[in-house]
């Protein structure tokens, strides 16, 4: 009777082991967050007015490949001035922000986005605006500041008679997606 119990079990076993499971499912989730990162190319950008012709049209400074986004989607690129009007180094007179105007570009970047000119000012204006992503995506900006005489009599003498004075405001970049 053992054996045949012990036969049996044998038995069941070897049937047993030829039903398990040979295959086993597993399910990967491919997680994709927004990653976006944007770096300007310069600290600093001099408009410096020093001929009749610079009061008269204005100055400008191109910056080529000045700024570099990586996105991981669409994105939209916004602009603001830290201040709506520029204190100048001597005197108490201001400079409004909107006289600086900034047109944006494609640099080496190997998308085609549109751009917005933005006149600066405290409020963050989109400048770029992209419905794709990429990674090192390179884009020139152009500063001006005003023409038509806008800024006689904003130079003040200081201790030194011959320096400029020197009105300033910080530029912020930021990157959201589109």
């Amino acid at each position: 009777m053992k054996r045949i119990l012990l036969t049996t079990v044998i038995i069941l076993s070897a049937i047993t082991a030829s039903l398990a499971q040979t295959s086993a499912n597993v399910t990967v989730n491919l997680k994709l967050n927004a990653v976006q990162s944007i770096v300007a190319n310069a600290a600093s950008i001099d408009l410096e007015y020093k001929t009749i012709n610079d009061y008269n049209v204005g100055v400008q400074s191109d910056q080529a490949n000045h700024l570099t986004v990586y996105s991981t989607g669409g994105f939209i690129v916004k602009v603001s001035s830290s201040v709506a009007q520029l204190s100048g180094s001597k005197g108490s007179d201001k400079i409004e922000s909107s006289g600086i105007t900034l047109t944006a570009s494609k640099g080496t970047a190997t998308i085609n986005p549109t751009f917005a000119p933005v006149n600066l000012g405290i409020e963050k204006t989109p400048l770029i605006t992209s419905s794709l992503g990429g990674a090192d995506l390179k884009f020139n900006v152009n500063y001006k500041a005003a023409g038509n005489n806008a800024y006689i009599n904003k130079f003040f003498k200081g201790t030194d008679a011959t320096a400029a004075t020197v009105y300033s405001t910080v530029v912020t970049y930021s990157i959201e997606t589109n």
